[in-house]
């Protein structure tokens, strides 16, 4: 069945034929040779600012990351020099392991070992085993 809006109409002219025009072809493939090269560039160009400015950030982001760094050297530099200051250590001594001061009784010199007798065998003191090894 036909359709109402399409029909057939005869062809007046039956010598009409598509001719492809060859000159105009390559013209155009010259102008798309032409700007390829260009099109190319540009994208370059492009994508060169976009890489540079990628790498700016980062940088930036790496500098912040320095300076909170450096600052947290000093910190803990800060933190060493208060736990390894003298006051400090003999505070943890006295009062996290029960250290006393040392007094000249207690003290036992070298040369006192030397000229002393051997005390008893089996006292289990250093002079008793011949001095500190």
């Amino acid at each position: 069945m036909p359709s109402v809006y399409a029909y057939h109409r005869t062809v007046e002219n039956s010598w009409l034929v598509r001719d492809r025009d060859r000159r105009r072809r390559r013209e155009q493939l010259r102008v798309v040779l032409y700007l390829l090269p260009l099109a190319a560039a540009l994208v370059g160009y492009t994508w060169l600012h976009v890489r540079v400015l990628d790498v700016g950030y980062e940088i930036g982001g790496l500098e912040r990351e320095l300076i909170s760094l450096e600052r947290r050297e000093s910190e803990l530099a800060l933190e060493v020099a208060q736990r390894s200051s003298l006051p400090t250590i003999e505070h943890r001594a006295v009062e996290e392991l029960g250290l006393t001061d040392q007094n000249a009784e207690r003290t036992i010199f070298w040369g006192e070992l030397a000229a002393s007798p051997p005390a008893a065998a089996g006292s289990g003191t250093p002079a008793a085993a011949g001095g500190p090894r």
